[in-house]
């Protein structure tokens, strides 16, 4: 008998790299098969996404930083860095973080994901849609200041 699989994860990979000290925007436009920016905000998306620190392959640890929103996480969000996201009616969902949070995240190496959730549907849709590594480079201006 031939083996077969299938593959049902429809994340594509996008690693980002940013500075410690530094506030970064991402934007990402979103588009439907038909290459049309989809309605983010009427169809009412609601958009997480979670950087977490990899210890070899134990990737099982509380987040690092998260939007406040993330579905299923009930632990102490106030004590983590803040994420945030905004979604649009033109398919663009925009993802920042200011200094003052990427100062909270040590230099390092981390994995991320983005998800969305269309809680309006039956059953309610929970989609990956970016994953990858989350690199945080050393800022040397913050460690001369003493902030870093």
């Amino acid at each position: 008998m031939a083996s077969k699989k299938i593959n049902l994860d429809q994340s594509q990979r996008l690693d980002i790299t940013v500075r410690k000290s530094d506030s970064w925007t991402l934007g990402i436009t979103l588009k439907d098969s038909a290459g049309t920016a989809i309605d983010l905000f009427t169809q009412g998306y609601i958009f997480s996404m979670q950087i977490r620190k990899v210890h070899g392959q134990n990737i099982g640890m509380a987040p690092m930083a998260t939007t406040p929103n993330y579905p299923g996480y009930s632990g102490g969000l106030a004590d983590l860095p803040s994420i945030n996201i905004s979604a649009n009616n033109s398919g663009l969902i925009t993802i920042s973080m200011s200094s003052s949070e990427m100062l909270r995240i040590a230099a390092g190496a981390y994995i991320y994901d983005l998800q969305y959730n269309l809680p309006d549907t039956n059953p309610d849709t929970v989609k990956t849609i970016l994953k990858g590594n989350f690199l945080v480079n050393p800022d040397v201006a913050a460690s001369i200041s003493g902030v870093g």
